[in-house]
């Protein structure tokens, strides 16, 4: 178990939840069109969950060091990662977009490099998705190896798995974060991000490379090209099932 410290820190998040929770359905009903059209597989209600956390669902500036920015703290390499120019992050529409386009690449990353036990497409590998955006690509790594020497991994149970490794020992210290600083990030994502994720609602699907805004362009990672398939426009889908009813 972690420090009194952390456990502490860990009752104040789960009983802020509720008003997390309305933050996040507030910020799904502003810009659900976005949400919609974005998301890639990812649940709306995990976007909405995290908007949230990050952010209180503002565009607001974060942490200097990496320049994240808006409702989802998006890094200023980021824009680096994909050819975009710097200050894209900046809007509410490119934010969102550029949100779904990480946390797609990331959960279709997780699955292909632990085709063993993550499940392309399941809640449980939208989490770990969720834990390389926290601990970034490296921690999360170390964080799944580590369960699986523990024992603790199972197939489509991993974010389980890892939370019973870090129970089990107090985690360990990765970068420049204590163990118990791990331990109670890692109960963040279960005990407060998720049950919030679900009290808003949307279903886990296959990672998909979501629409670019219109007249973007960006370039993928090339550990990612060809093994993502694109999601189609929602707004083009219901302009041709409209046209296609016309016309019956």
């Amino acid at each position: 178990m972690a420090s009194t410290k952390w456990e502490t820190a860990l009752a104040k998040k789960i009983a802020s939840m509720p008003s997390t929770t309305k933050t996040a359905a507030a910020f799904k009903a502003k810009y659900g069109s976005f949400l919609n059209k974005y998301h890639g597989g990812m649940p709306i209600g995990l976007m909405c969950a995290i908007a949230a956390l990050e952010s209180g669902g503002q565009m607001l500036a974060g942490d200097p060091s990496y320049g994240e920015y808006g409702f989802f703290q998006i890094a200023e390499h980021t824009e680096d990662a994909f050819r975009l120019p710097r200050g894209f992050r900046k809007t509410p529409t490119h934010n969102i977009f550029l949100a779904g386009l990480e946390y797609n690449i990331a959960a279709r990353r997780l699955s292909l490099k632990y085709p063993d036990v993550v499940i392309d497409g399941s809640m449980d590998a939208w989490l770990l998705a969720r834990m390389s955006f926290v601990f970034g690509d490296n921690g999360t790594n170390i964080c799944i190896q580590k369960a699986i020497t523990h024992g603790s991994v199972s197939r489509g149970a991993v974010t389980a798995g890892i939370l019973k490794w870090a129970d089990d020992t107090g985690a360990i210290k990765i970068g420049g974060s204590e163990a118990g600083k791990i331990w109670y990030r890692l109960h963040t994502i279960t005990d407060v991000t998720l049950p919030i994720a679900n009290a808003i609602g949307g279903s886990a699907g296959t990672p998909l490379l979501p629409p670019a805004p219109s007249g973007v362009k960006y370039t993928l990672p090339k550990d990612i090209r060809g093994k993502i398939a694109a999601g189609a426009n929602p707004l083009l889908v219901a302009a041709l099932a409209a046209a296609a009813f016309i016309w019956v």
